[in-house]
C-alpha cells in the first residue's frame, strides 16, 4: 500500500522566500545609500579670525614661544587683559 501525500506550499521553500527578502533589502539599501550620498554635501567655512590664528600656529611649531622671554612677555599680556591693576578678574 502506498500513501501519496501532496504538499501545501509545493515549490515554496524557505530558503527561496529568503533570498527574495535579502534581495529586496539590498535594492532598497543601495537606493538609500545613493540618496544619503547625492544629499549629503559639506562645507567649510573659515572666519577672518580663525585665519589670524595661522602665524601663531606656525611659531608654536617652529618652537618660538619655547625662549623664555618670549614666554614672560606673553605671559605678561595675558596676565593684563584678564586682570585688572588691583589683581582682580577684570569683568569687561
Amino acid at each position: 500500500m502506498s500513501l501519496n501525500i501532496d504538499s501545501l506550499n509545493r515549490g515554496n521553500s524557505l530558503y527561496s522566500q529568503d533570498n527574495k527578502l535579502k534581495s529586496k533589502y539590498k535594492d532598497s539599501s543601495n537606493d538609500n545609500s545613493e540618496v544619503k550620498a547625492k544629499s549629503t554635501s559639506d562645507k567649510l567655512e573659515i572666519s577672518a579670525d580663525s585665519l589670524k590664528l595661522g602665524p601663531i600656529k606656525a611659531r608654536v611649531t617652529q618652537g618660538f614661544y619655547d625662549n623664555p622671554e618670549v614666554l614672560k612677555q606673553v605671559s605678561q599680556k595675558l596676565y593684563n587683559e584678564i586682570f585688572d591693576k588691583d589683581g582682580d578678574i577684570d569683568r569687561k
